[in-house]
């Protein structure tokens, strides 16, 4: 999906999922790609996942570990980061206080 359109959707508080899969698999995604849609959309609306549950993949622990620390040598905080792995998962599902 285009940044744009992307950008449209956020204005309507839409949620994107980003896998780490994409960026593993064959196709030309890069983790710089991935970083300027989330800061075109703001992390408060971006969820992180691996979908590495292929038995050719690495464990899925590991490979979200790779991507977590790809993200922050490519600039996200450690607060930002745990927004999309953490706080926004938790909003999704009911579990903070209003």
């Amino acid at each position: 999906m285009s940044v744009e359109i992307q950008k449209k959707l956020a204005k309507h508080d839409v949620f994107f999922e980003h896998c780490y899969y994409n960026i593993t698999s064959p196709q030309v995604f890069t983790l710089e790609n991935l970083a300027c849609q989330i800061r075109s959309t703001s992390v408060s609306l971006n969820l992180l996942s691996t979908d590495f549950g292929q038995t050719f993949n690495d464990f899925p622990v590991n490979g979200f570990r790779k991507y977590l620390e790809g993200l922050y040598e490519i600039g996200f905080s450690i607060d930002e980061i745990e927004s999309m792995v953490k706080k926004n998962p938790k909003y999704l599902l009911g579990l903070t206080k209003s």
